[in-house]
């Protein structure tokens, strides 16, 4: 993974259109995090960068990393790096 990329889409009558994009290469230390983690970046990242559009609305995250997706409602924060920890609060 080289860099971060977001897409926003609205459904209009059942069909999901673009409304936002945004991209940026990932620093020289992010490189090195490991693959959650950089999941989880780009997560939290594409919110904070999206926030204007999404900011009090109910939205969906699409992620095709599944253990991203198994920390949804994680118990045992203890066990988890502070990177995927700022992912699940």
């Amino acid at each position: 993974m080289l860099g971060l990329v977001a897409v926003l889409l609205q459904k209009h009558d059942e069909v999901l259109k673009p409304v936002a994009f945004a991209s940026r290469s990932l620093s020289n230390p992010e490189t090195r995090y490991a693959q959650i983690e950089k999941e989880a970046l780009a997560s939290t990242w594409a919110c904070e960068k999206l926030c204007k559009y999404i900011l009090g609305l109910k939205f969906t995250i699409e992620t095709d990393h599944r253990p991203l997706v198994a920390l949804v409602g994680y118990k045992e924060f203890n066990q988890l790096t502070p990177r995927v920890l700022q992912f699940c609060c």
